[in-house]
């Protein structure tokens, strides 16, 4: 049953997809170089700065393509938030995509040899994380989800036990 959703989902994903593979891949990239090392309790190598990244592409391109989303901050421990983000005015949603965004250390960058790519949170979580964020915009543009309550992205900042 799983499998199958998950296989509508990306059938679905793909017939509004409006992202080259060069912007997907840009995303990703972006996403895998930010350092996101969990537990650090530095703000500048823990996940803090991956979810600013995440918050601000979201909202430029809400901006830009003139849809309504809210972001909100949940606290979970002191310096340690999740991110949720929903469309329209109501927090209660039908479906819900999440993720986390910490990786374990060492953080190491993102590089391609051959066909594949190497960096921390390259494919753990990083990867549907860049998908999430590609299919929550496109589901928009093409209005195949309304505005108001049908979709919600969660970017959790830990992961069980790193």
């Amino acid at each position: 049953m799983t499998y199958r959703f998950f296989f509508f989902l990306s059938i679905l994903f793909a017939s509004v997809c409006v992202a080259d593979d060069a912007e997907i891949i840009d995303l990703h990239k972006s996403l895998v170089s930010i350092q996101s090392t969990t537990k650090t309790g530095d703000p500048q190598t823990d996940e803090r700065n991956v979810q600013t990244f995440i918050e601000n592409w979201l909202k430029e391109t809400a901006e830009k393509n003139n849809f309504k989303i809210n972001i909100e901050r949940q606290q979970v421990t002191e310096g340690r938030d999740n991110l949720y983000v929903y469309t329209g005015t109501e927090r209660s949603t039908s479906v819900m995509m999440t993720s986390h965004v910490d990786t374990v250390p060492p953080h190491f960058g993102y590089r391609v040899e051959g066909d594949k790519i190497y960096g921390r949170g390259a494919n753990d979580a990083k990867g549907c994380v860049a998908a999430m964020m590609i299919a929550f915009r496109d589901l928009l543009i093409n209005k195949q989800i309304k505005e108001e309550g049908d979709l919600s992205l969660l970017f959790v900042r830990l992961a069980g036990r790193a």
